[in-house]
This record gives C-alpha cells, sequence and structure tokens, in this order.
C-alpha cells in the first residue's frame, strides 16, 4: 500500500453513478440533446438532474483516463518521445516543457493551468506557479480539481485546458445547459490499514475516504482488480 499512501489514487466515479443497465449517461445526453432541440423533457426535474449529473460523471471518467494515461506514458516514456506522444493528441509543446514534466517526482503529472483546490476541501482555483503547487500537491495538501463541465466551471488553461477540451468538444453544443463545477481528482485515503488472519485465511482493509469518493472504486485501485465490480454487483 506504500504507493497508494504516496501518489493516492484516481476519484473515479463508480459504477453505481450509472445505473444498472450502465446507460444513466446515455439517458443524460440524450435529454441535453432533446432540450436543445426545444424539445419537453421525458423526466421529473429530479430525475433529469440525476441523469444530466450521470452524464458529467461519464465524461469526468473520460477525462481523468486521459490524464492517467498521459501519467503512465510519461513515466514510460523519454522528453523526446512524449513530444511525439503528446502532439499525437493535438498537445505540440516545446522540449523544455517535457523535460520539466519528466522531473515531476510524483505518478499524476501537474500542468499549469490546471484548477487545483486545497484537500480535502477548499476553493477552486487556477495553477500559476506549478513549482509551488507541485510541493503542495506532493504533501497532499491540494489535490488537482477535475472538471464537471458545465456553464459555471472554473475552466482550466494551457496544456490542462486543452486536454479538458478534447473530451468536451464533441458535446461543446450542449454545454451551456449543465451547470458544472470541480471535483477532487486524486484523492488519499487516511487510517489505512490491513490485517491478515493466517488460521482462517481472511484478510481485512480499513480506510477512511472524503466525502464523495467511492469505497469500491478505491478498492479497484488498490487491488488492481477490475472484477471487484462483478463481485459487488451481485445481490
Amino acid at each position: 500500500f506504500a504507493n497508494t499512501l504516496k501518489n493516492g489514487v484516481p476519484n473515479y466515479f463508480g459504477y453505481q453513478r450509472f445505473g444498472k443497465f450502465k446507460d444513466n449517461a446515455k439517458s443524460g445526453f440524450q435529454l441535453l440533446s432533446a432540450l436543445k432541440e426545444g424539445k419537453k423533457p421525458r423526466f421529473n426535474p429530479k430525475m433529469s438532474n440525476f441523469l444530466i449529473s450521470a452524464f458529467q460523471s461519464e465524461l469526468f471518467n473520460r477525462w481523468l483516463s486521459l490524464r492517467v494515461e498521459l501519467s503512465h506514458y510519461c513515466a514510460s516514456f523519454s522528453a523526446g518521445e512524449l513530444r511525439d506522444i503528446f502532439a499525437s493528441f493535438g498537445l505540440n509543446e516545446s522540449a523544455q516543457f517535457f523535460k520539466e514534466l519528466k522531473s515531476q517526482e510524483q505518478f499524476f503529472k501537474l500542468f499549469k493551468g490546471d484548477a487545483l483546490g486545497h484537500y480535502p476541501r477548499g476553493a477552486v482555483f487556477g495553477c500559476d506557479e506549478l513549482e509551488a503547487e507541485l510541493k503542495a500537491f506532493i504533501e497532499h495538501k491540494k489535490t488537482v480539481q477535475g472538471p464537471l463541465f458545465g456553464k459555471k466551471m472554473l475552466g482550466a488553461f494551457g496544456v490542462a485546458g486543452a486536454i479538458e477540451n478534447i473530451i468536451i468538444s464533441p458535446f461543446s453544443y450542449i454545454l451551456g445547459l449543465m451547470n458544472g463545477s470541480r471535483r477532487p481528482a486524486i484523492i488519499w485515503a487516511d487510517n489505512l490499514s490491513c490485517k491478515y488472519d493466517e488460521q482462517n485465511a481472511h484478510f481485512s482493509l480499513s480506510f477512511e475516504l472524503i466525502k464523495g469518493a467511492y469505497a469500491t472504486n478505491f478498492l479497484r485501485e488498490v487491488l488492481g482488480r477490475d472484477d471487484i465490480f462483478n463481485f459487488f454487483e451481485k445481490d
């Protein structure tokens, strides 16, 4: 659990958010598209808000997956190779940018222009001084705040903003129909401990997470097993 304690885990929305048939986000998108065309919603206001929230959650997970993917690339490739990889996403930066990116010691890489917030809670602000904010991130005092896309969301800028645009650009025509906010992208568990009872072959794990985080997602990341979702879906 050393890496978990040090690097934290991506704060994905769990499977519960997307419904038994995993169609909540799709329904939310269809609802927004219908509203854009001036059609009346098929659902009551409470259900409509829930489905729209599920769609925002899906986009958040896509953004977070892309950031994790880019962080893996940073750990595995040279600065020169990273320049070509980022360019394939339409992110064209200088050689110095990738040299500095490689120098970041933590797994999840930060960019100037990221939306940050004090951890576990606090106001959201843009990252202007990367070096100082990196120190606070490594010390678990601040974290990246991922996008719940909408008209009221504080926008990222620079490379961070360009990455967010990769996710939202296909849906920009309905962006104004969502309010939007920010959500911690990387979280750390508190009071994490484990115990193994050899006689009974029983392993126990205990931890505390911030409000809104999913324990099932945390377990998936810690154990490295996607089938943790199947286990919790059983009756």
